[in-house]
């Protein structure tokens, strides 16, 4: 079952992270993940608004956790391996102590997962909910 509001408030929280550091326009790395992730604007626009997307097909889920990747990858903090880089993360002016914190956290408790969407997903619902 796909946990709309969990993974809504992760991808907004990566849209705030995006616009802290990204050079290119929010709009056309939003427009490349979702490209990338066969995934409609319309589905990501309903998952925004409400919190909520229609299952229509059985891997929605996984669609949204590999945007969350591309999100991040295309912000360039990860490594070469797809795994966030701290020293970049660390590097980002515009976050907070305690989001710094967060990353630090859940970067140790998710480093090394084999799934790279599902690192992403956990490593962005993990900050979340250090907040």
């Amino acid at each position: 079952m796909f946990d709309s509001t969990k993974n809504a408030c992760a991808i907004i929280f990566l849209g705030f992270l995006l616009i802290a550091v990204q050079s290119a326009s929010q709009d056309e790395v939003i427009d490349k993940c979702l490209d990338k992730n066969h995934i409609p604007k319309n589905q990501y626009e309903k998952l925004i608004k409400y919190g909520t997307v229609d299952q229509e097909t059985g891997d929605i889920e996984r669609k949204f956790k590999c945007f969350m990747h591309c999100i991040v990858n295309e912000m360039g903090v990860l490594d070469s391996d797809g795994y966030l880089s701290m020293k970049q993360v660390e590097s980002l002016a515009e976050l907070r102590d305690t989001d710094r914190i967060a990353f630090r956290k859940c970067n140790k408790k998710h480093h090394g997962e084999a799934d790279l969407c599902e690192y992403a997903a956990n490593i962005m619902t993990c900050v979340i909910a250090e907040q």
